[in-house]
């Protein structure tokens, strides 16, 4: 079985070779210099971007492994982080095009019936059919709404390890649930007691902080991404190495896009109603200094969960300051 990747000639790409690639440059160049009514919608993704300015995006060498699956570069989406694909610049996907066979399992031979992964013609109008498909299909609401599930199942499990329960005494099905087992009237008592604020903290950091961390022995977001493409049939790999030159990530743009995408809304409405209701919030992401400097505003003060959570749990962080967490007082609106 071989690929054909046709872009001012054809490449023919054979499975039985471990590794090929194909430079997008001049395509992007092409393109890039034609009428922009050739590429419908371009002048609204660019629009879309706001300050700052995302990075310039690479010239891509697609891969393709010995079992004819796409290598997606680590840097595949270009700075995009938490915000929606739709801010993805016009560049992009100008450049990304050609790869849609691989993405997109419906395009098939008229005749033959077999999947076609060769997209290498590409004009303004196939560009815009790739937005349309990254936008509506591959990673939009049908991606956001399979990744809070697997966000969902993670969360419950955890907040079990925790033993924290609703209100009624069941346990939580869903993160909103497990969001609402820090609001019991038992999680209040707990605040009062001695070391109380200690004690809450190392809760939430167990069931908001711990999952989502880069070191955590399950990476349950990256293994959602690589079931979501399994069960969408895309022909597509998680690669390590970034298309841009000496730039390296330790985690997918795919998978820090779908961790925020997955969970930073609930974990910030989660945080500003665990400072209204405890009149604090542990900073999870800020390290304590070794001399204990405390920003000046008066507001922050320091504490240690080590006391209150397992230590396997706490041993996943790659925090230099270990359970010692700022904590910030919440002043009331």
């Amino acid at each position: 079985m071989q690929f054909h990747f046709k872009i001012d000639h054809t490449l023919t790409l054979s499975p039985s070779h471990t590794l090929h690639s194909i430079s997008t440059a001049h395509l992007s160049s092409r393109l890039s210099m034609s009428d922009p009514s050739e590429a419908p919608g371009a002048a609204a993704v660019e629009a879309a971007v706001q300050e700052p300015a995302p990075r310039s995006v690479p010239d891509f060498m697609w891969e393709i492994d010995q079992n004819g699956f796409l290598v997606l570069p680590a840097d595949f989406f270009t700075n995009l982080k938490g915000k929606k694909t739709k801010c993805l610049p016009a560049d992009w996907f100008v450049k990304t095009a050609m790869t849609r066979g691989f993405f997109d399992k419906t395009i098939v031979h008229p005749i033959s019936k077999n999947r076609v992964l060769n997209c290498m013609s590409v004009s303004g109008n196939d560009v815009d059919k790739w937005r349309s498909f990254v936008l509506n299909e591959a990673f939009g609401r049908m991606f956001d709404s399979f990744m809070s599930v697997v966000c969902d199942a993670k969360m419950v499990a955890i907040a079990n390890e925790a033993e924290m329960t609703m209100e009624n005494g069941s346990k939580p099905k869903t993160f909103k649930e497990v969001a609402a087992c820090f609001f019991t009237k038992k999680s209040k008592a707990l605040a009062a007691t001695n070391n109380g604020q200690a004690r809450l903290s190392a809760k939430y950091f167990h069931v908001i902080g711990s999952p989502f961390l880069q070191l955590a022995e399950d990476d349950f977001i990256k293994a959602g991404v690589i079931d979501y493409f399994a069960k969408r049939g895309m022909k597509v790999l998680l690669g390590l190495m970034c298309a841009e030159p000496k730039r390296k990530m330790s985690v997918h743009s795919i998978v820090a896009y779908a961790k925020e995408r997955s969970s930073s809304s609930q974990k910030e409405s989660l945080r500003q109603r665990f400072a209204r209701e405890f009149g604090f919030y542990p900073r999870l992401n800020y390290e304590v200094r070794k001399n204990g400097w405390l920003p000046p505003d008066g507001r922050h003060g320091i504490v240690d969960i080590t006391p209150y959570i397992d230590p396997k749990v706490l041993g996943q962080c790659r925090r230099k300051s270990g359970g010692l967490f700022l904590c910030e007082t919440h002043e009331g609106d």
